[in-house]
Formats: C-alpha cells, sequence, structure tokens
C-alpha cells in the first residue's frame, strides 16, 4: 500500500496534519464506542476499517480500504450484540457463554447467506463480496 493518508470516514487521501477532512467532515480523533472495530485497525493485513456507518441486530458495517488493490470497501461484521460483546482495545469478541450455541447457529446463516449473494457479484445493483473470514 502507498503511504497514503486516508480519512476514516470517507477513505479519501487526507493532508499531513489534517484531522478534520475537508470533503466529508469527519473528525479523525473521533472515538468509537467500545464494541465496535476502532477506525484505523487492519483486519487480515489487508482490509483497513473506518468508520461505522450501521448497526443492526446481526452486525455492523464500516467503510472501508482494500490495502491489495487500493480501493473503498464496506466491511460487513457478524457482531449480534444482545450474544456478545468487544474485548476492549481489541478484535477480539467475547460470545456470552449462555448464547454460545445460538451465536454459533447464527454466525452460520450469517455465512451462507452471504456466501449466496457473493455468488450473485455479477448483479450491478449488489455491493460485490471479494473475500469472507472469522
Amino acid at each position: 500500500m502507498s503511504d497514503l493518508k486516508l480519512c476514516f470516514g470517507c477513505k479519501e487521501p487526507r493532508g499531513d496534519g489534517e484531522s478534520v477532512c475537508k470533503r466529508c467532515g469527519y473528525d479523525q480523533h473521533t472515538t468509537s464506542l467500545a464494541n465496535y472495530l476502532k477506525p484505523g485497525t487492519l483486519l487480515h493485513e489487508r482490509f483497513l476499517v473506518g468508520k461505522m456507518l450501521a448497526a443492526n441486530g446481526e452486525g455492523v458495517t464500516y467503510i472501508g480500504f482494500d490495502t491489495s488493490v487500493e480501493c473503498k470497501i464496506l466491511i460487513r461484521e457478524y457482531f449480534p450484540e444482545r450474544l456478545c460483546s468487544r474485548v476492549p482495545g481489541s478484535v477480539t469478541i467475547d460470545v456470552k457463554y449462555e448464547h454460545l450455541a445460538q451465536y454459533k447457529a447464527l454466525m452460520a446463516e450469517y455465512t451462507e447467506l452471504n456466501k449466496a449473494l457473493a455468488r450473485l457479484r455479477n448483479l450491478s445493483h449488489l455491493n460485490p463480496a471479494i473475500d469472507m473470514f472469522a
């Protein structure tokens, strides 16, 4: 990846020392909520996490950047908050013991759904899936 400094809000280049993005207004020093991935987190030595865009009962969507092909992406994380929490300052998810079976069953469904969507990557109205990992 180039030495480009990217805004965590829009994943566009930003200037040295620029803490507020001139394009989207995102403040690079904004703190993230404890249960979500911190902007700047690198996943699988490839995917750079940006700000959280949305969260619902099954997961979280972040803006991201694929460092291998240098393009903006969406990162979707399986994260059913009522069944788990994030280990503070980490990417690790701590599943509540009493919900472990349900967490695993729902993760299997989530994975199958996303594999099915990945097979439809040629449809122009769907965001293509480029990778999946746990």
